[in-house]
């Protein structure tokens, strides 16, 4: 399964017409985001971490999960939430985590702190211990009505969407 999946992404290889990105990333602002829910692959946030990096591997450049909020982010992070609010609608793995210190929230590739008093936190979150170390993203509603992207802690072993970009 593992190599079908490669060899969707090598085929994919060209950059696309008019973008800096290659054809299998989306160009956000200047920024190159891969979403996995575009190709239907799921992995578990280390598994996710080196499918990003392999990506970049393949690519010539560094990738990893996206951050939000960091020097590398700001200027495109509100376009970047809204594409993310658009996609799977399940929650999907970021590049955050707290495995190594619990409740110190950290980006895996800037090394910057996710700060615990961020309004991108769900009111209840993070909320599940040492069981939960993993950096999700989520669509919240209101009723029927979109509200926004929201983060949360998760399984790290539970496979899902991830999104990765290139720095």
């Amino acid at each position: 399964m593992a190599g079908a999946k490669l060899l969707c992404v090598l085929m994919a290889m060209a950059v696309a017409e008019g973008s800096n990105c290659p054809s299998s990333f989306e160009e956000i602002g200047s920024i190159c985001y891969y979403f996995s829910s575009d190709f239907g692959v799921k992995e578990t946030w280390n598994g996710a971490v080196d499918h990003c990096q392999n990506l970049g591997y393949l690519f010539g450049v560094t990738a990893n999960l996206a951050e939000v909020g960091t020097d590398s982010t700001c200027s495109n992070d509100y376009t970047f939430m809204e594409a993310v609010a658009t996609k799977s609608g399940e929650q999907i793995f970021l590049g955050a985590s707290d495995s190594g210190h619990e409740g110190q929230w950290v980006w895996q590739h800037s090394g910057a702190d996710l700060p615990l008093s961020s309004n991108q936190w769900w009111s209840d979150e993070p909320g599940e211990g040492t069981t939960e170390n993993c950096l999700l993203a989520w669509t919240g509603f209101s009723g029927d009505v979109f509200n926004r992207v929201y983060f949360g802690d998760g399984g790290c072993t539970v496979p899902r969407y991830f999104i990765c970009q290139i720095y």
